[in-house]
Protein backbone atom coordinates (compact mmCIF):
# COMPACT_ATOMS: atom_id res chain seq x y z
CA UNK A 1 0.00 0.00 0.00
CA UNK A 2 2.95 2.31 0.88
CA UNK A 3 4.22 1.52 -2.65
CA UNK A 4 1.24 2.68 -4.35
CA UNK A 5 1.07 5.78 -2.64
CA UNK A 6 4.67 6.51 -3.40
CA UNK A 7 4.63 5.81 -6.86
CA UNK A 8 1.04 7.71 -7.14
CA UNK A 9 2.86 10.50 -5.74
CA UNK A 10 6.03 10.34 -8.24
CA UNK A 11 4.35 10.43 -11.43
CA UNK A 12 1.86 13.31 -10.18
CA UNK A 13 5.22 15.10 -9.18
CA UNK A 14 6.81 13.97 -12.82
CA UNK A 15 3.34 15.31 -14.72
CA UNK A 16 3.91 18.87 -13.24
CA UNK A 17 7.41 18.79 -14.14
CA UNK A 18 6.70 17.88 -17.86
CA UNK A 19 4.44 20.13 -17.95
CA UNK A 20 6.32 22.85 -16.79
CA UNK A 21 4.10 23.96 -13.90
CA UNK A 22 6.21 25.54 -11.24
CA UNK A 23 5.63 24.23 -7.83
CA UNK A 24 3.45 25.66 -5.12
CA UNK A 25 1.44 27.52 -7.85
CA UNK A 26 -1.01 24.24 -7.90
CA UNK A 27 -2.79 25.06 -4.82
CA UNK A 28 -2.61 28.78 -6.00
CA UNK A 29 -6.22 30.05 -6.18
CA UNK A 30 -6.73 32.08 -9.68
CA UNK A 31 -5.89 35.48 -9.72
CA UNK A 32 -8.81 37.68 -10.35
CA UNK A 33 -9.64 40.47 -13.03
CA UNK A 34 -12.10 42.60 -11.69
CA UNK A 35 -14.11 45.99 -12.98
CA UNK A 36 -14.35 48.31 -9.65
CA UNK A 37 -16.80 49.90 -8.35
CA UNK A 38 -18.56 46.53 -8.76
CA UNK A 39 -21.72 48.47 -8.45
CA UNK A 40 -22.77 52.17 -8.33
CA UNK A 41 -25.81 54.43 -9.39
CA UNK A 42 -25.51 56.79 -11.75
CA UNK A 43 -27.31 59.37 -13.87
CA UNK A 44 -27.82 59.11 -17.38
CA UNK A 45 -25.46 61.21 -19.40
CA UNK A 46 -22.94 61.89 -16.39
CA UNK A 47 -19.25 60.86 -16.76
CA UNK A 48 -17.52 58.44 -13.85
CA UNK A 49 -14.47 56.56 -13.66
CA UNK A 50 -14.13 52.94 -13.41
CA UNK A 51 -11.00 51.13 -13.12
CA UNK A 52 -9.80 46.99 -14.06
CA UNK A 53 -7.62 45.49 -10.83
CA UNK A 54 -5.70 42.59 -10.71
CA UNK A 55 -5.44 40.64 -7.56
CA UNK A 56 -2.85 37.92 -8.44
CA UNK A 57 -4.46 35.51 -5.48
CA UNK A 58 -0.87 34.42 -4.79
CA UNK A 59 0.76 33.95 -8.38
CA UNK A 60 3.48 36.08 -9.81
CA UNK A 61 1.58 37.63 -12.74
CA UNK A 62 4.08 39.39 -15.62
CA UNK A 63 1.09 39.91 -18.29
CA UNK A 64 -2.05 40.81 -18.28
CA UNK A 65 -4.71 40.88 -21.80
CA UNK A 66 -7.90 41.04 -22.47
CA UNK A 67 -10.55 43.33 -24.67
CA UNK A 68 -12.88 45.88 -22.65
CA UNK A 69 -17.16 45.38 -23.27
CA UNK A 70 -19.56 48.04 -21.95
CA UNK A 71 -23.40 47.59 -22.15
CA UNK A 72 -25.18 50.61 -21.92
CA UNK A 73 -22.51 52.68 -21.51
CA UNK A 74 -20.62 54.70 -23.82
CA UNK A 75 -16.54 54.81 -23.31
CA UNK A 76 -14.82 58.17 -23.76
CA UNK A 77 -11.61 57.81 -22.44
CA UNK A 78 -8.46 54.87 -21.38
CA UNK A 79 -5.87 55.56 -19.67
CA UNK A 80 -2.92 52.61 -18.74
CA UNK A 81 -1.81 52.61 -15.26
CA UNK A 82 1.77 54.66 -14.62
CA UNK A 83 4.95 51.80 -14.89
CA UNK A 84 3.32 49.10 -17.17
CA UNK A 85 4.49 48.45 -20.64
CA UNK A 86 1.50 48.01 -23.33
CA UNK A 87 2.03 45.62 -26.01
CA UNK A 88 -1.62 46.95 -27.11
CA UNK A 89 -3.08 49.92 -25.85
CA UNK A 90 -6.88 50.08 -25.40
CA UNK A 91 -8.73 53.07 -26.79
CA UNK A 92 -12.64 53.35 -26.60
CA UNK A 93 -12.71 52.19 -30.52
CA UNK A 94 -10.35 49.56 -30.03
CA UNK A 95 -10.30 48.48 -26.19
CA UNK A 96 -8.05 45.58 -26.46
CA UNK A 97 -5.29 45.47 -24.38
CA UNK A 98 -1.86 43.59 -23.34
CA UNK A 99 -0.08 44.62 -20.61
CA UNK A 100 3.38 43.64 -19.35
CA UNK A 101 4.14 44.64 -15.62
CA UNK A 102 8.08 44.91 -15.20
CA UNK A 103 9.42 42.51 -12.88
CA UNK A 104 5.95 40.95 -12.45
CA UNK A 105 3.81 41.22 -9.64
CA UNK A 106 2.02 39.92 -6.61
CA UNK A 107 0.47 42.56 -5.11
CA UNK A 108 -3.31 43.82 -6.16
CA UNK A 109 -2.98 46.87 -8.51
CA UNK A 110 -5.00 48.76 -11.19
CA UNK A 111 -3.92 48.21 -15.00
CA UNK A 112 -6.68 50.40 -16.50
CA UNK A 113 -8.39 53.65 -15.49
CA UNK A 114 -12.28 53.83 -18.09
CA UNK A 115 -14.07 56.76 -18.31
CA UNK A 116 -17.83 56.08 -19.20
CA UNK A 117 -21.30 57.50 -18.65
CA UNK A 118 -24.77 55.99 -19.21
CA UNK A 119 -26.40 55.98 -22.04
CA UNK A 120 -30.22 55.52 -21.14
CA UNK A 121 -32.13 54.77 -17.60
CA UNK A 122 -31.46 50.87 -16.92
CA UNK A 123 -28.64 48.51 -16.35
CA UNK A 124 -25.11 49.41 -17.21
CA UNK A 125 -22.86 46.77 -17.53
CA UNK A 126 -18.43 46.78 -18.07
CA UNK A 127 -16.07 43.91 -18.38
CA UNK A 128 -13.31 42.47 -19.51
CA UNK A 129 -13.77 39.56 -22.61
CA UNK A 130 -11.07 37.40 -23.49
CA UNK A 131 -9.12 37.59 -20.39
CA UNK A 132 -5.79 36.40 -19.92
CA UNK A 133 -2.83 36.84 -17.62
CA UNK A 134 1.07 35.19 -17.63
CA UNK A 135 2.81 34.04 -14.66
CA UNK A 136 6.21 32.85 -14.83
CA UNK A 137 6.33 30.71 -17.64
CA UNK A 138 2.46 29.84 -17.54
CA UNK A 139 -0.35 31.34 -18.83
CA UNK A 140 -3.26 31.18 -16.10
CA UNK A 141 -7.10 31.61 -16.47
CA UNK A 142 -8.10 34.12 -14.29
CA UNK A 143 -11.73 35.05 -12.82
CA UNK A 144 -13.13 37.64 -14.45
CA UNK A 145 -15.72 40.14 -12.16
CA UNK A 146 -18.09 42.74 -14.42
CA UNK A 147 -19.13 45.96 -13.05
CA UNK A 148 -23.25 46.44 -12.88
CA UNK A 149 -24.43 50.01 -12.71
CA UNK A 150 -28.26 51.31 -12.39
CA UNK A 151 -28.37 54.47 -14.21
CA UNK A 152 -31.45 56.69 -13.79
CA UNK A 153 -33.00 59.14 -16.05
CA UNK A 154 -31.51 62.60 -15.73
CA UNK A 155 -33.62 64.97 -13.54
CA UNK A 156 -36.03 67.94 -15.53
CA UNK A 157 -34.45 71.19 -14.98
CA UNK A 158 -36.63 72.77 -12.57
CA UNK A 159 -38.86 75.37 -13.91
CA UNK A 160 -37.92 79.00 -13.79
CA UNK A 161 -40.66 80.58 -11.39
CA UNK A 162 -42.26 83.60 -13.26
CA UNK A 163 -41.72 86.44 -11.38
CA UNK A 164 -44.91 88.22 -9.93
CA UNK A 165 -45.25 92.36 -10.86
CA UNK A 166 -46.51 94.54 -8.17
CA UNK A 167 -48.77 97.16 -9.65
CA UNK A 168 -46.74 100.43 -9.22
CA UNK A 169 -48.37 103.00 -7.12
CA UNK A 170 -49.23 106.24 -8.54
CA UNK A 171 -47.91 109.20 -5.75
CA UNK A 172 -49.72 112.34 -6.17
CA UNK A 173 -47.16 114.75 -7.85
CA UNK A 174 -45.15 117.05 -5.08
CA UNK A 175 -45.75 120.40 -6.13
CA UNK A 176 -42.35 122.55 -5.54
CA UNK A 177 -42.65 124.89 -2.64
CA UNK A 178 -43.30 128.58 -3.53
CA UNK A 179 -40.97 130.60 -1.82
CA UNK A 180 -42.71 133.46 -0.13
CA UNK A 181 -42.74 136.71 -1.90
CA UNK A 182 -41.17 139.70 -0.78
CA UNK A 183 -42.06 143.04 -1.43
CA UNK A 184 -39.50 145.49 -2.63
CA UNK A 185 -39.82 148.22 0.30
CA UNK A 186 -39.78 151.42 -1.30
CA UNK A 187 -37.06 153.73 -2.28
CA UNK A 188 -34.74 155.18 1.29
CA UNK A 189 -36.22 151.60 2.99
CA UNK A 190 -39.65 154.12 4.11
CA UNK A 191 -42.61 151.68 3.99
CA UNK A 192 -45.39 153.02 1.67
CA UNK A 193 -47.62 153.34 4.83
CA UNK A 194 -45.76 154.97 6.92
CA UNK A 195 -45.66 157.92 3.53
CA UNK A 196 -49.25 158.12 3.44
CA UNK A 197 -49.47 158.65 7.62
CA UNK A 198 -46.10 161.28 7.04
CA UNK A 199 -48.03 163.27 4.32
CA UNK A 200 -51.76 163.43 6.08
CA UNK A 201 -49.99 164.54 9.39
CA UNK A 202 -48.33 167.04 7.05
CA UNK A 203 -51.48 168.44 5.12
CA UNK A 204 -53.42 168.55 8.65
CA UNK A 205 -50.62 171.08 9.77
CA UNK A 206 -50.59 173.35 6.62
CA UNK A 207 -54.35 173.43 6.13
CA UNK A 208 -55.51 176.16 8.08
CA UNK A 209 -52.73 178.47 7.28
CA UNK A 210 -53.36 177.57 3.67
CA UNK A 211 -56.79 178.08 3.54
CA UNK A 212 -56.75 181.51 5.42
CA UNK A 213 -54.35 182.50 2.81
CA UNK A 214 -56.52 181.56 -0.47
CA UNK A 215 -59.46 182.97 1.16
CA UNK A 216 -57.33 186.11 1.68
CA UNK A 217 -56.50 186.36 -1.84
CA UNK A 218 -59.91 185.31 -3.46
CA UNK A 219 -61.43 188.60 -1.48
CA UNK A 220 -58.34 190.40 -2.59
CA UNK A 221 -59.05 189.62 -5.80
CA UNK A 222 -62.51 190.93 -5.22
CA UNK A 223 -61.75 194.44 -4.03
CA UNK A 224 -59.43 194.47 -7.27
CA UNK A 225 -61.83 193.84 -9.36
CA UNK A 226 -64.77 196.20 -8.18
CA UNK A 227 -62.48 199.38 -7.99
CA UNK A 228 -60.93 198.31 -11.82
CA UNK A 229 -65.06 198.14 -12.88
CA UNK A 230 -65.47 201.59 -11.04
CA UNK A 231 -63.28 203.15 -12.55
CA UNK A 232 -64.56 202.13 -16.44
Amino acid sequence: MKKIILLSTLVVLGSLVLTGVPFGSVFAASPTLSVLPATASKTAGTAFNVSVQIDPQGNKICVVSGTLSFDNLTCSGVTVASGLMAQTTPTCKSPSFTLGIPKCTTAVQNILTVSVKGNQAGTAKASVASAKVIGVGVVIAPVANGGTYSITETPAPAPTPTPTTTPEVTQPATQPAQAPVQQTPPANNIPVSAGAASFASVASAYFWPLLIILIILCVGYGIYYLVKRKKK
